[in-house]
């Protein structure tokens, strides 16, 4: 419903569409810092000290990587189970460490790949 004139009455199927969120805008809303182009996703669990899912040089490693994003200020978010971290770029020498933890790297979704 809408007010018009001092009345509410029905809203019309092409301004109920346009008040929907697009495909992009759906898939932005699970984007938590829009100013980055690219997050990595770690599972939780990882971070538990009991976790035997990786040995411990990859746990030390980890902390390491951790360590140096949170030096760097670039913001981490925790939810679903994961812990997301936002950045711009993945310099090469980091790609090795990620690519043995067997991370993937998400990039932001962009609103051309929704036309």
């Amino acid at each position: 419903m809408k007010f018009v004139n001092g009345k509410y009455i029905p809203m019309t199927p092409a301004e109920l569409a346009a008040l929907q969120p697009t495909p992009y805008e759906l898939a932005m809303q699970d984007w938590d810092f829009h100013g980055y182009e690219l997050r990595i996703p770690v599972p939780i669990r990882w971070f538990d000290p009991t976790n035997e899912e990786l040995n411990p040089s990859q746990k030390r490693k980890l902390e390491q990587f951790i360590q140096w994003w949170q030096i760097s200020e670039m913001p981490i978010h925790r939810k679903n189970g994961s812990t997301y971290g936002y950045c711009h770029e993945i310099m090469p020498k980091h790609t090795q460490f990620l690519e043995l933890l067997g991370v993937t790297v998400e990039a932001r979704p962009k609103a051309e790949d929704f036309d």
